[in-house]
């Protein structure tokens, strides 16, 4: 909440190597979803995940360390 201001959008789009697909798109308030029909029935066996994220406010520098933060952040939570 205390970046909000500095996100425009993020895309999300999870493919399971079956041609099945899992979009996701934000501008900081709801999320649309489009999925193809069994997108998430080889995710236990293999999958790619592709993110956009299109940032506005402080400079270069400052907007890395903190999307790197983030990610690390994020990133350590999913491995446990």
């Amino acid at each position: 909440m205390a970046q909000r201001h500095m996100v425009g959008h993020i895309k999300v789009f999870v493919e399971n190597g079956q041609n099945e697909n899992l979009w996701l798109a934000s501008t900081g308030r709801n999320i649309q979803m489009k999925s193809s029909g069994c997108w998430d029935a080889g995710l236990s066996q293999e999958f790619k995940i592709h993110f956009t994220a299109i940032i506005f406010g402080p400079d270069p520098c400052h907007l890395k360390g903190i999307a790197m933060e983030r990610l690390d952040s994020e990133l350590g939570t999913l491995a446990g």
